[in-house]
């Protein structure tokens, strides 16, 4: 966990998540909170809230057309917390991030491309710096079908 702290500091609380996710929705807090609740848990008192806000709604933009969206969000931060190496998790969570401050003055109907474009990009540079020894890159990239967008970032993490 100290590793963690190093790479992740600055507010993480409920509240900092409150202000943090205002300046990037119109939704109130309690809509946020209701249809959000099970990964603000996973993110609050662990990511900033200035990185984890955006990634939030990025990881939100992935899922939303999946079978199971709520599942597929929670799997994901699931696996970006708990499973890769807290810098490689940090240059995950600030490409998410960074793609969401880009996609979200899109079209609705391209924020989800922008934002896997950048996740493509991300993951095949931490895949040719090793980053994946132990295999959660390559279970993010299953679990965002990345391979259906760039099929070179299987081919590199194997």
């Amino acid at each position: 966990m100290q590793e963690w702290a190093r790479w992740f500091t600055g507010e993480a609380s409920v509240t900092a998540y409150r202000t943090a996710l205002a300046k990037h929705t119109s939704l109130t807090w309690e809509a946020l909170w209701d249809a959000q609740s099970d990964l603000l848990r996973l993110l609050v008192d662990r990511v900033p809230a200035e990185l984890g806000a955006p990634a939030l709604l990025a990881i939100t933009t992935l899922s939303a057309r999946h079978a199971k969206p709520d599942e597929a969000g929670r799997a994901l931060l699931a696996t970006l917390v708990n499973e890769l190496a807290p810098g490689h998790a940090y240059t995950v969570f600030a490409a998410l991030a960074d793609a969401w401050a880009n996609a979200a003055t899109a079209p609705y109907a391209e924020r989800e491309q922008r934002i896997r474009a950048v996740l493509c990009r991300v993951f095949r540079q931490l895949a040719a710096a090793g980053a994946d020894r132990e295999g959660a890159l390559q279970t993010l990239a299953v679990q965002l079908a990345l391979d259906e967008d760039d099929h070179r970032i299987q081919e590199r993490i194997h």
